[in-house]
């Protein structure tokens, strides 16, 4: 037997996720990758943290003085 439900926003979706996450870790939780797809806009920098299987879209933002490089692992 299969449950239909209906979609949800990507908003509900990032809601849900951080409320899980919030749940399960109940500390603040760190993730360490390789950045790829570098792109700094101003004081914004736009990426890609991944790892050997899997990738998350980053943006930090008020970064002036972070000098990060694509192929560089970091801890954010």
């Amino acid at each position: 037997m299969s449950i239909v439900t209906e979609p949800i926003t990507i908003t509900e979706l990032n809601i849900l996720l951080k409320d899980s996450l919030k749940k399960i870790f109940q500390i603040p939780i760190k993730v360490k990758g390789e950045i790829s797809g570098l792109k700094k806009f101003n004081s914004t920098i736009y990426a890609t943290l991944k790892d050997d299987i899997s990738s998350i879209g980053i943006i930090k933002f008020r970064s002036l003085n972070d000098d990060v490089k694509n192929g560089e692992m970091v801890t954010i």
